[in-house]
């Protein structure tokens, strides 16, 4: 373990920026085979302040990929202090997404109080899960490129066609039990 100020990184494992490649899907991907610390592409303070939908679909990112360095350039102090809020703004706190799951998912059951998720949530959840069975069943029987195609194609059409552009609208609603519950499927 290793610390930068008061953050705890549990490996010195890190992730480097490359651009076009690190978001929010393939970051946590890299997270769960045990990146330590996460970088995010670099992002324009000035794209922020002037709210480019390009650079905002940049910052996403979750809880689970923390600890995450986002990385901001600019030359002008004012907006690189407002891009430095605005992200900060912008992410759910640990304690309400821990909220969430401690009152809406039934961890005996694995599944949710009804009610509690919005139908593009359950969609996602019902193909991550469809897609977690068939990939075992591929592994167990050494289809490791079945497997991987499956993955691939499963991020990027279902995740990050469909999903992520639903997901927006709840996460920039400014209705924070939305963004809440959408960060945390996320």
């Amino acid at each position: 373990m290793w610390k930068i100020g008061n953050i705890e990184i549990k490996n010195k494992v890190v992730l480097a920026p490359m651009a076009g490649i690190c978001n929010s899907a393939f970051r946590r991907i890299v997270k769960e085979m045990g990146c330590g610390l996460i970088y995010t592409e670099m992002v324009s303070d000035k794209a922020i302040c002037y709210n480019n939908c390009k650079t905002i679909d940049m910052l996403y990112m979750t809880e689970e990929e923390r600890p995450i360095s986002q990385q901001i350039f600019g030359s002008d102090k004012d907006s690189f202090v407002e891009a430095a809020k605005f992200i900060i703004m912008n992410m759910p706190e640990k304690e309400k997404l821990i909220k969430f799951r401690e009152e809406y998912y039934n961890e005996k059951e694995n599944s949710y109080k009804k009610g509690s998720l919005k139908l593009e949530d359950k969609w996602i959840i019902n193909k991550t899960n469809k897609l977690v069975s068939e990939i075992t069943t591929n592994i167990d029987n050494y289809d490791l490129g079945i497997a991987i195609d499956k993955l691939y194609s499963f991020i990027w059409n279902e995740f990050c066609d469909w999903y992520i552009e639903f997901a927006k609208i709840s996460l920039y609603s400014g209705v924070d039990e939305e963004k809440v519950q959408t960060a945390y499927v996320l």
